[in-house]
């Protein structure tokens, strides 16, 4: 207002409704000159703390003129150090192209208007991992947490080697040995990608799998001759693994016989037994620059599943069975946060019913999806309030991808990409360029078999699921 205020000056808009709700947000600003078009924004929060090196509510309560000249001289160096810092909050839009970042007109909803457009990247990363803009305030602030050592947990979506062994060719490499749409891995070749292959490249760190058994063979770390696998790393998920029970999916009880000894069985260590496993192998601790992410359970819908169907107990029984699973989930997290874990991810489960296998049961899909959802509305309960764990929600991520394929490139969200006819037990843990479907694309394919996605989904589900961990650490 000429006359009253003079310049520099700082500024504060509070009160009024935002799309009809009532605004609680206080937003601060900076005028240099008289007839300045200010911003008042969560960016200009981030600047102004920034510079004046405390919370602009702060600054403003209690502004002298030592604070005045600091953020006028500091605005510009702020504003560089957050235009970088917000190329991990907010990926998808250039901040360098959206101008000064505390003044200028801007079109809020407006088409095409750059500022506007970073603002809502960044209000829904701000949405979808429940933080409130003194979190991001105080992370522009910060230094971000350095990730030295990824672990996964879990099942086949993230099994990276476990039953490599029994795709292996002497001569010809691997010619599978990960539930996707595989390369033919061998000496130059590397395996097909998985979704958290895509988060620890994005990290910067490296994710091999532990070692690979099952099958009559004991767990061992040392390659095959030009498999292209690479072991003794820190994934240890499984393919038919559950959260607790010894006996997944695949692991049946079985006889060994012959010479040399055939058996038929997939190890399937539990969760449980996969974390005993890596506190045995680690010093019985983790670190606090790991990062763990759990993704379990499927296999557990699919055992209750079953039993159901086969009249082995009721559906009252498998919804308990699927809610002690998300306990004893629960529970492990507890057990790996006394071990010393800082940050864990643990993602809930996807809608099933929307796989190719959900989809032939018709009428009883709806039952399959019920156990998935009893499972994540248990586990979202008990790992609330704990601190540096964030759970992540697939079920949601993958509904978009089911309504919305061509958004995420998919032409097929429905078929296998894999012909299960000429695979063994019409698993992905076998399929590879030759066995593909007349014609199939596997990169516009969403499904490689029944119930495993492509590697195209996977880098989608790992880009995803890296965006949330970026956002949500420190």
């Amino acid at each position: 207002m000429p006359g009253v205020l003079t310049f520099p000056a700082m500024v504060r808009a509070e009160g009024g409704t935002v799309k009809g709700v009532v605004n609680t947000i206080k937003y601060h600003g900076l005028v240099t000159t008289a007839g300045n078009v200010v911003r008042l924004t969560p960016l200009s929060e981030m600047v102004l703390a920034l510079a004046g090196g405390k919370d602009s509510g702060t600054l403003f309560d209690g502004l002298n003129a030592i604070d005045l000249a600091k953020l006028t001289a500091g605005n510009a160096a702020a504003q560089t150090v957050l235009i970088a810092k917000l190329k991990r909050l907010a990926p998808n839009n250039d901040a360098s192209t959206v101008g000064d970042l505390l003044s200028g007109k801007f079109v809020a909803g407006g088409a095409g208007d750059k500022f506007d457009a970073l603002l809502d990247e960044l209000g829904g990363s701000n949405t979808e991992t429940g933080k409130k803009l003194a979190d991001i305030v105080a992370e522009a602030q910060g230094t971000p947490v350095k990730i030295k050592r990824f672990i996964s947990l879990g099942d086949s979506l993230s099994d990276l080697g476990a039953y490599s062994h029994i795709s292996y060719v002497a001569g010809t490499g691997s010619v599978g040995g990960r539930f996707t749409t595989n390369t033919i891995a061998n000496a130059t070749t590397k395996p097909a990608k998985l979704a958290v292959d895509v988060v620890a490249d994005r990290l910067g760190v490296t994710l091999n799998p532990n070692g690979y058994e099952g099958y009559g063979q004991p767990l061992t770390k040392t390659a095959l001759p030009g498999s292209g696998y690479t072991f003794g790393g820190t994934g240890y998920a499984q393919g038919g693994s559950r959260v607790k029970a010894p006996n997944g999916i695949g692991n049946e009880t079985f006889t060994c016989a012959g010479t040399p000894l055939v058996c038929s069985a997939a190890a399937t260590i539990p969760v449980t037994t996969q974390i005993t496993r890596f506190l045995g192998e680690n010093g019985d601790k983790f670190n606090a620059d790991d990062l763990v992410f759990v993704l379990v359970g499927a296999n557990d819908v699919f055992f209750q599943f079953g039993a159901v169907g086969n009249g082995l107990q009721t559906t009252a029984q498998a919804v308990a069975a699927m809610q002690q699973a998300a306990t004893d989930l629960v529970t492990e997290v507890t057990r790996m946060q006394n071990k010393g874990a800082k940050y864990i991810v643990v993602s809930n489960l996807p809608d099933i019913s929307t796989t190719p296998f959900g989809r032939s049961l018709g009428a009883n899909g709806a039952a399959l999806n019920s156990l998935p959802q009893v499972f994540n509305a248990t586990l979202k309960a008990g790992l609330a309030g704990k601190a540096g764990v964030f759970y992540y929600d697939f079920y949601a991520k993958n509904l978009d991808v089911v309504a919305n394929p061509a958004k995420y490139g998919f032409t097929n969200n429905t078929a296998t990409v894999c012909d299960l006819a000429k695979i063994p037990g019409s698993s992905s843990l076998f399929c590879n360029p030759t066995n593909l479907i007349a014609g199939g694309d596997p990169t516009k394919y969403a499904f490689a078999d029944g119930v495993h996605p492509t590697t195209a989904a996977h880098a989608v589900s790992g880009n995803l699921i890296y965006r949330f961990i970026d956002a949500v650490l420190p």
